[in-house]
Formats: C-alpha cells, sequence, structure tokens
C-alpha cells in the first residue's frame, strides 16, 4: 500500500502514510487504529466527548479514542 514501516516492536508495528500514521497490534483484539494530531487537543478532546466518545488518558499524553460506533483512534497533538 506504499506505507512506511516507522516503527516495529514485538506487540505493535507504526506506518505512515503521509502524513497519517496507522499502528497495528498484535494483541487479543487485534487492534487496527489510525492517529490524528491536531492544534488543539484540549478542544478537540471536549468536542469528541460532548459527541458521546469516550477517552481515555495515554501515556504519550494524547487520548485513546472509542467513538459511539466502536471505532478506535487516537488523538495527540504535535
Amino acid at each position: 500500500m506504499g506505507m512506511d514501516v516507522v516503527d516495529r516492536g514485538e506487540q505493535e508495528t507504526q506506518l505512515r502514510a503521509g502524513e497519517g500514521m496507522l499502528y497495528v497490534e498484535d494483541s487479543p483484539d487485534g487492534n487496527v487504529f489510525l492517529a490524528f494530531d491536531v492544534d488543539d487537543l484540549d478542544g478537540a478532546a471536549a468536542a469528541l466527548e460532548s459527541a458521546g466518545a469516550t477517552l481515555t488518558p495515554s501515556p504519550g499524553g494524547g487520548y485513546m479514542v472509542r467513538d459511539p460506533f466502536g471505532l478506535k483512534f487516537y488523538l495527540g497533538s504535535d
């Protein structure tokens, strides 16, 4: 698909396509999620929560997000 491997660990592979990141986890759930960087992390987090998303703080300073439809993604800032 033309993606570059950014990092490959025992449990996770990070792929880059342009400015977008895709994370693939080796876990019982087989998690695959996108990462989005925003300029206003607090504002974006508040908007997502008000739309029904569940946010969990991530050790990297951003949030793991689960939207009302069950989709998961990472929200961070540069």
